[in-house]
């Protein structure tokens, strides 16, 4: 009986000092790269120092001042973990990482999860809760396909509540995340990071590929509003330290309206995001004191630093903006929008559809996405400053004062904010109206918007009438413009086709901005004998956006038997030209939910698409596609410049007017023998 006794006694030590040293970061694991090695099915956290915790769906007595425009019931996930509260940190971190394809094809959300463990941060003064789904696959073994809540801890990932599948598109989830993360992981400061895919004011946060309903996907912000006007910490009068994004387009001024109820300190970026996303390194620099802005910073600077020796520099845009100070914008964008009504009204459409022209447009992917518009807010005052000049220079300056730091390439001309003003996509017009009339931030530019929208969509005041009409190119190849044609014109490209069978097809081999247009309308058109090739095979080149010493172009390609375009920059540093990476299309809802550019791979399959027209040479492009063949990628791709070979050409002029309606020339024909 005694010996059995001390056997027990035994075992138990035993299993005691086994359990102790699996807490104890490197006594029986080592750092890897390997995820794998840090996940804990079961929670065997201390119950030491416990709090009452409130239930997720209990109203409070104290309520935000601002209600939010959708009413939500916040699911309950405290109950699902069957925990009790923690003592408080300085701060607690809420990471809502919606996976999406980013995971399923590409490990993204794997790969940022090894850097923030490998970050090592001070978990001792902080939580990292992270909120796990929206992927039909992980590439992390212990992160399940359904949703699940994870707390990050002495190098491990400690899984705290497996949730159902309920889709990350629901304010009720994120909102469910927010309680529990604040009621169970109580702290000094909070911050909140959303991480997936993003498409700006009008389509939102996140891509949940589990659901094909865009409703269950896909976030509005008026979603997000309602979210985070539920949480418990909006309705206990507190805010986040800050609330970032780890996405594309999501600093827009109309986010940081939403924001600025519920944070202190708002970061994110304009353009495109890599698919690297930011560097969650910073987390080891994060200290209990840092306020929102020092953090903001150090994202940034991370963010930007991260990627200064890649080939995507004029894609990174990053801000930090004072939340504080964001009403003053949006007073002094009313004031503008306002003073732009008026100049509407008054038969002013045309210089506002110029100014609105001349600005940059974020998330310009290619030929098989439609434009976002989203553009610079501060740009836009800027290009409207001799038409409007008080209410343009008092928006800079508030907007100068609200982003207190910005990181990225070309960043001069940029406010740090971004707004959504519909210009090149008529084609969703009324839905994105409809949506953006949802957010309900800026109701005088919702007017004002409006009413250019009226003009945009209404029938051409300018007969251009190129195709059979009287206006032809003469012996030089110049086209006359009239002065009201002149006056009404937003853009011009001229076009190169070759014709590949005896049948009249065509494939488009070239598309060039670089058009004179004399202050007379004189437009002259000149027979190019050069062509663009991908290591050796031919290509046209669209462009996308211009960059301070170059542009940046895209490529319809297919990738692995999908829709994407290759993405290449030409500049001083590429004179000749470089693919810096792809942005798969694939099927995504309304297909303008922008994607991360993704690196090209060994072993990838890409085939070159060209536009085709058939027969008489219609105006407009064809939604018809040629396919070039396939061919592997095995290294570098290389693009150059090289002579046209024999054969027949048409060239032409493509004209698009200050209500985006596109007109098409006479085409010239000319032969390489």
């Amino acid at each position: 009986m005694q010996k059995n006794k001390l056997t027990s006694l035994f075992l138990s030590l035993f299993l005691i000092a086994a359990f102790i040293l699996t807490l104890i970061p490197g006594c029986i694991q080592t750092t890897t790269d390997y995820i794998t090695d840090y996940i804990i099915e079961d929670i065997t956290e201390s119950q030491q120092n416990q709090q009452h915790v409130k239930s997720a769906n209990k109203p409070n007595d104290t309520t935000n001042s601002f209600q939010p425009p959708l009413e939500i019931v916040p699911d309950d996930y405290i109950k699902a973990a069957n925990l009790t509260a923690r003592s408080k940190k300085a701060y607690t971190i809420l990471i809502y990482m919606n996976g999406s394809d980013l995971e399923s094809e590409y490990t993204a959300a794997t790969i940022d999860l090894k850097e923030m463990i490998k970050s090592r941060f001070d978990d001792k003064n902080i939580n990292l809760i992270i909120f796990t789904g929206g992927a039909k696959r992980w590439h992390t073994p212990g992160i399940p396909n359904n949703n699940a809540i994870f707390k990050m801890q002495n190098g491990r990932l400690i899984k705290l509540a497996q949730l159902g599948k309920d889709p990350m598109g629901y304010p009720e989830v994120l909102s469910g995340f927010i309680n529990f993360g604040y009621n169970l992981f109580p702290a000094d400061k909070y911050g909140l990071i959303f991480w997936n895919h993003g498409g700006g004011a009008v389509v939102g946060y996140g891509s949940d590929e589990r659901f094909r309903n865009p409703n269950k996907a896909m976030m509005k912000l008026s979603e997000i509003d309602s979210a985070l006007g539920y949480s418990d910490l909006c309705r206990d009068n507190k805010k986040f330290e800050f609330i970032g994004f780890d996405t594309c387009l999501m600093a827009t001024l109309e986010m940081a309206c939403i924001a600025s109820n519920y944070a202190n300190y708002m970061i994110a970026s304009e353009e495109l995001e890599p698919d690297g996303g930011w560097d969650y390194t910073f987390l080891r620099y994060i200290k209990p004191e840092m306020s929102g802005k020092e953090a903001g910073i150090l994202i940034a600077d991370y963010y930007h630093n991260f990627y200064i020796n890649y080939d995507i520099q004029d894609m990174i845009t990053i801000s930090v903006t004072d939340l504080s100070k964001i009403n003053a914008v949006a007073d002094m964008f009313e004031k503008l929008a306002v003073a732009g009504r008026n100049e509407i009204s008054e038969g002013g459409y045309n210089l506002i559809s110029k100014a609105r022209s001349l600005n940059r447009a974020f998330g310009s992917r290619g030929e098989f996405a439609e434009e976002t518009d989203m553009i610079d807010a501060a740009n836009l005052a800027r290009n409207l400053r001799k038409l409007l000049p008080i209410e343009s220079s008092a928006l800079i300056r508030a907007i100068n004062e609200a982003v207190i730091y910005k990181r990225g390439t070309n960043i001069e001309e940029l406010g740090g904010l971004s707004v959504y003003f519909p210009f090149a996509n008529k084609n969703n017009l009324n839905y994105n109206m409809q949506v953006y009339s949802s957010i309900n931030r800026l109701p005088e530019y919702v007017k004002f918007i409006d009413s250019f929208c009226v003009v945009l969509d209404s029938r051409p005041s300018v007969n251009y009438n190129f195709r059979g009409g009287t206006q032809k190119p003469d012996e030089n190849h110049i086209i006359k413009l009239t002065p009201e044609q002149l006056e009404n014109l937003a853009g011009i490209h001229q076009t190169t086709w070759k014709k590949i069978d005896g049948s009249g097809r065509y494939i488009q081999i070239a598309e060039t901005k670089k058009v004179n247009v004399s202050d007379d309308g004189t437009v002259g058109m000149i027979f190019n004998g050069d062509c663009a090739t991908l290591n050796g095979r031919l290509v046209c080149l669209y462009e996308t956006a211009p960059l301070e010493d170059g542009a940046r172009y895209s490529i319809p390609v297919k990738l692995n038997g999908e829709d994407a375009d290759l993405i290449a920059v030409y500049g001083k540093r590429y004179p000749d030209g470089k693919i810096i990476g792809a942005v798969p299309s694939g099927d995504d809802i309304y297909n303008i939910l922008d994607k991360k550019i993704i690196k090209l791979r060994r072993g990838d399959i890409i085939q070159i698409l060209y536009y085709l027209q058939q027969g008489n040479f219609d105006d407009g492009k064809d939604e018809l596609w040629e396919k070039g063949e396939e061919f592997t990628v095995e290294g570098d791709l290389i693009l150059q410049k090289e002579p046209l070979q024999s054969g027949e050409y048409i060239y032409g002029l493509n004209f698009v007017d200050l209500r985006q309606n596109k007109y098409y020339s006479n085409v010239l024909s000319e032969r390489i023998e």
